[in-house]
């Protein structure tokens, strides 16, 4: 396949696969994931304190597992090799036969 054909499927994709026709004709399932301008604006105010975001995340981990780790039953899932997770869910395994009483 070309660029351009991935281009062109893109482009059809992303108009919510609307066929070329004088009517509204959709021989596949397209999308819509196009945003308006404040919903832009928005998202980009945020990206100012992504990192602070991420971090205090990171921090509520580290935390959770210095007092949640040493109990019986209670792991936690490592970040995989050469990766950097942002934390935003905080994944503890718990065998429930062990750590019910603890819950």
């Amino acid at each position: 396949y070309s660029n351009k054909k991935y281009a062109d499927k893109a482009r059809l994709l992303s108009n919510q696969a609307r066929d070329k026709a004088p009517y509204y004709k959709h021989s596949k399932i397209g999308y819509n994931y196009r945003m308006n301008n404040i919903t832009a604006a928005v998202g980009c105010a945020q990206m100012e304190s992504l990192s602070s975001k991420i971090a205090q995340r990171r921090d509520n981990f580290q935390y959770y597992r210095e007092n949640l780790e040493g109990l019986p039953g209670f792991s936690f899932l490592n970040e995989a090799h050469q990766s950097y997770s942002n934390r935003w869910l905080s994944n503890i395994l718990i065998n429930l036969k062990q750590a019910r009483k603890d819950l």
